[in-house]
């Protein structure tokens, strides 16, 4: 089981010099994910805009930056700001 906290891990880590050929941990940014460019990104535009390897873990991601579970994220559930 994934932990609320390896969850925040993997979006805050970033590798210092990623492996050729390694996938990338690195999320889209928030245009990119948000496809009908409403200002907000549902579940579904999120789990499109990640790559195969992503897409694993992509549901607990999306529920661990929407604070206030309402199904989508804004620009600031999005981008959280990085833990102290």
């Amino acid at each position: 089981m994934i932990s609320a906290l390896t969850v925040a891990a993997f979006l805050f880590a970033a590798p210092a010099t990623p492996e050729p050929g390694a996938p990338s941990q690195q999320f889209p940014d928030f245009a990119a994910c948000d496809a009908n460019r409403d200002g907000k990104v549902t579940k579904a535009e999120f789990i499109a805009a990640l790559t195969t390897d992503q897409k694993k873990i992509g549901e607990r991601v999306f529920a661990a930056r929407d604070a206030n579970k309402d199904g989508v994220l804004s620009r600031e559930e999005f981008n959280p700001p990085a833990p102290k």
